[in-house]
């Protein structure tokens, strides 16, 4: 979606997907799922999940359509 907006700058084509229930995902995985919905609560949650020494699944949500690119913070 990103790509055909920003770069293509064509109508959206596709299926709409529906969004997924992480944290059940997380839970049929049997490890412990994390919600983050602002930034300052990343940190934390990801020390949290770092700490339990197992796997774990952090869900980041954001608004449709709020994701930026993120080649600018790879490349710098």
């Amino acid at each position: 979606r990103r790509e055909q907006k920003d770069r293509l700058k064509t109508k959206i084509k596709g299926a709409e997907l529906g969004k997924p229930d992480v944290m059940k995902t997380a839970e049929s995985f049997g490890v412990e799922g994390f919600q983050v919905k602002s930034p300052s609560e990343f940190k934390p949650k990801l020390a949290k999940a770092i700490e339990k020494e197992h796997p774990a699944i952090i869900e980041v949500l954001i608004e449709k359509d709020s994701e930026t690119n993120p080649w600018k913070y790879i490349h710098g």
